[in-house]
Formats: structure tokens, sequence, C-alpha cells
């Protein structure tokens, strides 16, 4: 929203730009969702002007906002859902550190205890275990200084578990290409 990020006049250039970029995208592809990355740091307003604009007035169709949250922490990406009128879910970072506790715990994990961690809306979840933020395998020259959160290794006997577990509850999982791939 400040000049210094090419904002000014409350982000409108950018809002703008965007709109009209998104817009431009869904009549060249016909694209039927997007996943916007880190909406941490800007306004849910955004998205869902973006949206709006570019899918028309209805929800039908499918996005993913990524806001990274700790385990537990399921408010914000509702609230977050909810300022984007619905238009937009989130990555459920907050079941994916339960699911990232439970395979830790070597046994000793009360999985009926997962659903608390899942985000309200169930509709506008993404379960998932392992993505581009998370893992820093072969295809990313074995960097983990930069992962947000510790790697859940897919070769771990309990994370069968959690893929299950990931897989069952309500939302729409996403499966990491390199935990399929490349182990």
């Amino acid at each position: 929203l400040d000049h210094e990020h090419g904002g000014g006049a409350n982000g409108k250039f950018m809002r703008d730009h965007a709109r009209e970029w998104v817009v431009w995208l869904k009549k060249q592809t016909g694209a039927d969702g997007f996943r916007f990355d880190a909406v941490k740091h800007y306004p849910a307003f955004v998205v869902e002007d973006v949206l709006f604009n570019a899918m028309g007035p209805g929800i039908e169709y499918f996005c993913a906002g990524e806001f990274v949250v700790g385990k537990g922490e399921k408010d914000p990406l509702d609230t977050w859902t909810e300022f984007t009128g619905q238009r937009c879910g989130t990555f459920d970072f907050s079941l994916r550190a339960a699911l990232f506790e439970m395979i830790g715990a070597g046994g000793f994990f009360d999985m009926g205890s997962l659903p608390k961690f899942q985000q309200s809306n169930r509709l506008k979840t993404v379960p998932f275990i392992n993505n581009h933020d998370t893992i820093r395998g072969p295809l990313h020259d074995s960097d983990t200084s930069s992962e947000l959160f510790p790697t859940i290794n897919p070769d771990d006997g309990r994370a069968d578990v959690a893929y299950a577990a990931a897989l069952a509850v309500d939302g729409s999982p996403v499966v990491f290409y390199e935990d399929l791939f490349v182990n």
C-alpha cells in the first residue's frame, strides 16, 4: 500500500494492475482456479476484488491462498477466508503442524483430536503434508535453511498415516510432487 512498494493511492495502482492481469489470464487460459502466495502480507480484499472480477459473482471455483500459521492457529485462516467473501480458502498449516507432531509422537498422538486443528470452513481448506516451503529436497539442492517448517520425510513409516489423515479430512487435499516422484 505504500509508495516504496509501488503502492500509493491506497495501493490502487497495484491492485488495478493485478486485477487486469488476472482477468486477462482467465480469459486467455480458461483457468478455473488460482493459488495465491504469501497472502498474509496483503489485505484479503485484494484477493476478493481480483477473484470477483476474474471469476464473477459466484464462488464455485477453487482458489487457495498460502497463509502460514502454526499448530492450533486456525482462526487467522478462517478470518482471512471470510474477508475474501469465501472466494478463496487457505492451505491448512494448522492441520499440517498437528500432523507433523503426530509423526514425531511415536504412536502417542490422539488422532481423534485432528479435526480441532483444521480450519472451520472445511470446504475452503487445503490439507497437505509437504509443499515447496516445507521441503528442500533433491530438486531444491537440499537447501534446508529456507524451510518454513521442518519437512515430513515421506519415507518415514508414519508419513503414510499423515497422508491418510490429510486425504480423509474435509477439504481439497494436495500431494506434493516430490513426495511421489523423488521418493
